[in-house]
């Protein structure tokens, strides 16, 4: 009874294995997300279609504040002010995007944190040109960034 109980729970160890080592992910795949999205971004500042204003987010002197990092897996992270954010990111046909939060911190949030991750979470679109990128979020509002050489943790 023993050796049977050894038997089925080797097989159990060798089939979990088989199936873990499956789902992982070969270094050629292709990125789950384009290409042009793929790297660090700092917000510019919120912007209305139709509209030439682009309103900055406070703190403004903050350089590791507001920078969105994007990598081609489709995870992301970014910083608010005091706080961090992590999660996927899926994007379709259409320039859809969608960010969904796994780990978000909001202890102790200042200037416009809490409202720079609430236009991140609802954004639905996206229109990227270089190095310039415009989150859309509530039909006609957006999130402007610039490409940063710089990636933030």
């Amino acid at each position: 009874m023993r050796t049977d109980t050894k038997h089925l729970f080797l097989c159990f160890i060798g089939l979990f294995t088989i199936l873990s080592l499956s789902n992982c992910s070969d270094s050629n795949d292709g990125p789950i997300i384009s290409e042009e999205l793929i790297g660090s971004w700092k917000i510019v500042g919120l912007g209305e279609v139709g509209s030439t204003i682009i309103t900055t987010v406070e703190p403004t002197d903050c350089e590791n504040c507001y920078v969105l990092n994007l990598k081609k897996e489709g995870i992301f992270y970014t910083t608010t002010t005091l706080n961090s954010i992590t999660g996927t990111c899926t994007v379709q046909e259409h320039n859809t995007i969608k960010f969904e939060i796994t780990l978000q911190t909001t202890a102790g949030e200042l200037g416009n944190g809490y409202l720079y991750s609430q236009c991140l979470i609802n954004a639905t679109t996206y229109i990227c040109s270089g190095t310039s990128l415009q989150l859309f979020y509530d039909n006609d509002k957006y999130i402007l960034f610039k490409k940063t050489h710089y990636e933030y943790i």
